[in-house]
């Protein structure tokens, strides 16, 4: 009988205590939202350079995390058997991604992250489009050169099954920051 009553002795101590907030282990940090494009070096593309766009979002400013939305672009000739004309077609990309800030200076910020998305080509199908699945991790250095402006430098692993290891594509763009 004595333990009901010392558990209501112990309830009663515990009303008379003041909560004291606790301090947020992660510091509020806000991130702007960028808009960039540029140009990417695939070495096993054909042709090698390509044209990318790219969106980031925050998602969370607290733990630092951006959602993206990137399209790559690339314009492919290719011998029509049946007619033997070159035709222009265009292979490409659009990924959604999640990107972990891990370092953010004065003017320079650091995220890892990975998409995943599809590849439409036009480039093989001897009629119509081939639709791939695309994924990758990225490594992506930002450098603000002004309030609005900076570069972004992005490095793209992709896994390719065919060679057994990971193709990476070194990118380069021009970043506004609305």
């Amino acid at each position: 009988m004595k333990y009901p009553v010392l558990l209501a002795c112990l309830c009663l101590t515990a009303l008379a205590q003041t909560p004291v907030p606790l301090p947020s282990p992660i510091p509020s940090i806000v991130m702007p939202s960028y808009v960039a494009g540029g140009l990417a070096f695939n070495q096993l593309g054909t042709p090698r350079i390509n044209g990318w766009i790219a969106g980031l979002i925050p998602v969370s400013s607290q733990v630092g995390v951006y959602a993206s939305t990137t399209a790559d672009v690339t314009p492919v000739t290719r011998l029509d058997t049946a007619t033997g004309r070159t035709v222009y077609t265009v292979s490409s990309q659009l990924r959604a991604g999640l990107h972990k800030t891990i370092y953010t200076g004065a003017k320079v910020q650091l995220l890892v992250g990975g998409d995943v998305g599809a590849a439409f080509s036009g480039a093989t199908a001897t009629a119509g489009m081939s639709v791939n699945f695309a994924t990758s991790i990225t490594g992506t250095l930002v450098y603000q050169l002004s309030p609005h402006w900076g570069v972004i430098f992005p490095i793209r692993a992709l896994y390719v099954s065919t060679m057994g290891g990971w193709n990476p594509i070194v990118e380069f763009g021009v970043v506004w920051k609305p």
